[in-house]
């Protein structure tokens, strides 16, 4: 990981867990007093370097910078039933992440679909 192959600068907002080794917890409601939602956590801000790593992916794990590179094709190509992706694509990306961290276990709780409106000509 080089910094010569820097290119830009980001602001990047992290969350510190609560001291006490309590679970984190962040009310969605209002106190009608602060004006603020109750938390036990703190905001952790850090101004990172950020870089272009394509051609050193391999450089880059989970052990030494959180993420890592890889590449799967996908038994399921129909992203379009929530039903279908639930029941075929979350074990396959369960696999895929017990395999990838060498978890006994992994749980995959939600996915975003993406509407794409119907264009009329």
């Amino acid at each position: 990981m080089s910094s010569d192959n820097y290119a830009t600068t980001g602001a990047l907002n992290y969350s510190l867990a609560p001291p006490d080794g309590s679970r984190p917890y962040h009310n969605i409601n209002v106190d009608s007093v602060t004006g603020e939602r109750a938390r036990n956590w703190m905001d952790d801000h850090h101004v990172v370097n950020i870089e272009n790593v394509r051609g050193s992916e391999d450089q880059y794990t989970l052990d030494n910078a959180g993420f890592q590179f890889g590449r799967q094709v996908s038994k399921h190509t129909r992203f379009v039933d929530d039903k279908e992706i639930k029941q075929e694509y979350y074990p396959e990306c369960v696999e895929l992440i017990k395999k990838a961290t060498g978890a006994s276990s992994a749980v995959i709780f939600d996915h975003t679909m993406q509407e794409h409106p119907t264009v009329f000509g």
